[in-house]
């Protein structure tokens, strides 16, 4: 009997733990964000083989996902606020520079809050409000899941306001489909609230 409830404890702790990284609580003034895509810039893809060009190819597809599938992909409404504009231009750019032999690492870390700060504070952006982006943490064709940071951050000041990190199942034809697919899936788990 003892056992059982330890083991009820211990999967209540998880799923609170779980549900904590998705939520976010944006200051009530946020009303309008600037969302800049997914940077896969910082990306572990693990357990695929696919060529390092088709994955290139496929980052870039993804974020057109966003304008030409606004319905599917509507970051709007997942984060409860207005997208005062859609700026892909300085993903688009850290993606195509991406290293893609630092993408496929023998052994695999998740980003650290320490590494995803000074990822945001280098970003080249300007202008003032709020900034979303989706940093692609580990892409794991093993598991079938993709793991995510979604960062609001000051764009003035390029710190960070709130982030939670999700994961999303993949699932689809094709490894564009494939990985959009854990973006949405993650996108649907991510709770917002304004305060």
């Amino acid at each position: 009997m003892l056992r059982k409830i330890t083991l009820l404890i211990v999967c209540l702790c998880y799923i609170t733990a779980q549900a904590a990284d998705s939520r976010i609580v944006l200051p009530a003034e946020v009303d309008d964000v600037t969302f800049y895509g997914v940077d896969f810039s910082l990306v572990n893809i693990i357990g695929d083989d696919a060529t390092d060009q088709q994955y290139l190819q496929a980052f870039r597809r993804i974020n057109e996902l966003f304008v030409t599938e606004p319905e599917k992909y509507n970051i709007a409404k997942c984060i409860k606020s207005n997208i005062s504009e859609y700026d892909f231009e300085v993903v688009n750019a850290l993606n195509d520079a991406i290293d893609m032999a630092q993408a496929r690492p023998l052994h695999s870390n998740m980003l650290s809050d320490e590494e995803l700060a000074a990822h945001i504070a280098q970003i080249p952006v300007a202008g003032d409000g709020v900034g979303l982006i989706i940093v692609a943490d580990n892409l794991n064709k093993t598991q079938e899941k993709g793991y995510f940071h979604f960062i609001f951050f000051d764009q003035a000041t390029r710190t960070i306001v709130a982030k939670a990190f999700l994961k999303g199942k993949a699932r689809g034809f094709g490894l564009r489909n494939h990985w959009a697919r854990a973006i949405l899936n993650s996108m649907k788990s991510l709770r917002v609230t304004h305060r």
